[in-house]
């Protein structure tokens, strides 16, 4: 889950990073990171000020 907060995050910020990089930094599967982040983007509600 916190992969996939930190990929979220990371495109919240417009900064180029893969699910895939990340799931090699972290020894994850992507597959974990896509299935947690689809969970992010449907369920929690994002407030980004800016």
């Amino acid at each position: 889950m916190a992969a996939a907060a930190v990929y979220l995050a990371a495109r919240l910020l417009n900064y180029d990073v893969s699910q895939k990089k990340i799931a090699s930094m972290l020894e994850l599967k992507e597959s974990n990171i896509r299935k947690h982040y689809r969970f992010l983007i449907d369920n929690v509600a994002i407030i980004v000020y800016v």
